[in-house]
């Protein structure tokens, strides 16, 4: 999971097309969820956190290519993106946008697309690491605080 699925998305980008509206469940998916879960196995992590973790991950692998794509925008697009970041230097009203585009933050360079990928794949990363980190030094509360838990009063109403 990771650059591995960028790369494909990459090569083969009607895959990002035929997956807009759900992801086609058959023994490909199964068996990448599995290998995802596996990895995730012996974290600590709870069921409904791993699957919130792969999906997090798939999200931004996703995300990385279309916007590496250019699925998202049109080259007209590109360019009015463009006349418009240019417009914005010197804007009081956007004065953190116009630093940004001042410093240099959307000039482009050959390896943007990656070092975007992987700074936020490693953010991402680093988050699930904290989480799994706090869970392994957290200590674990007792049957009856566990069994407390799992009654919930119900709504008024």
């Amino acid at each position: 999971m990771g650059e591995a699925d960028l790369a494909d998305l990459q090569r083969h980008r009607w895959l990002l097309e035929s997956v807009k509206g759900r992801v086609p469940i058959g023994p490909n998916w199964l068996a990448w969820v599995e290998s995802a879960l596996r990895a995730l196995s012996g974290t600590g992590l709870h069921a409904k956190e791993m699957l919130a973790v792969i999906l997090l991950v798939d999200g931004h692998v996703r995300s990385t290519a279309q916007i590496s794509l250019g699925v998202t925008g049109t080259g007209e697009w590109a360019d009015n993106f463009g006349r418009v970041l240019e417009t914005v230097t010197g804007d009081e009203r956007y004065p953190a946008l116009s630093a940004l585009v001042a410093a240099g933050g959307f000039d482009a360079g050959a390896d943007d697309a990656e070092d975007t990928f992987e700074f936020g794949l490693e953010r991402l990363l680093d988050g699930v690491e904290a989480l799994v980190r706090a869970r392994a030094t957290a200590p674990r509360p007792s049957r009856s605080v566990r069994r407390a838990r799992r009654v919930r009063p119900s709504r008024p109403g």
